[in-house]
């Protein structure tokens, strides 16, 4: 269950990163011209390949760092 939860935290950290200084940029620009449709379409294909596996890889990550403390910190 606890791991989960790290997926959920970390998911919803990034996602707000990606949109807020990313995807509102990005979107401002983009929706003021003729290729709103695509901009949102590239933005959605942006998040789907940078923000769900850098979810995952963080958690991972951070697995690791906690396996590795509790190896040498004796418990």
């Amino acid at each position: 269950m606890k791991k989960y939860v790290k997926y959920v935290v970390v998911w919803l950290i990034l996602s707000f990163v990606y949109f807020k200084f990313i995807m509102q940029p990005i979107g401002d620009y983009f929706f003021r011209s003729k290729y709103e449709v695509l901009s949102l379409f590239l933005l959605c294909i942006f998040y789907v390949v940078i923000v769900l596996p850098l979810t995952r890889w963080s958690v991972l990550k951070i697995e690791e760092r906690l396996n590795h403390s509790r190896r040498y910190s004796g418990r």
